[in-house]
């Protein structure tokens, strides 16, 4: 059963990411805490511009975690196949 989750995670975890960076955006656009205390802003999150602003931002961020990402599978891939070249050749008998 875990297995199952982990596989499950692993194969919608962009989807997931944006999921949750969506919430987290919304949830702080709708909290707004001045010195009187905290006011919640419903009406102006619950607007369409608003919630199209959200998605925008989720999706660039979720763009650029894919590019920092990529960029670092390949830094990894390239220091790999380095360090591999740098070895000396051993002589097998």
């Amino acid at each position: 059963m875990k297995e199952l989750s982990q596989q499950l995670i692993e194969r919608h975890q962009n989807k997931l990411l944006f999921i949750v960076i969506w919430l987290h955006v919304s949830l702080l656009n709708t909290i707004n805490v001045s010195g009187y205390g905290p006011i919640f802003l419903w009406s102006e999150n619950s607007q369409l511009f608003t919630v199209f602003i959200n998605l925008i931002v989720a999706s660039i961020t979720l763009v650029f975690y894919l590019i920092i990402k990529k960029i670092t599978v390949v830094l990894c891939v390239k220091k790999s196949t380095d360090n591999l070249k740098s070895q000396p050749k051993s002589s097998s008998p």
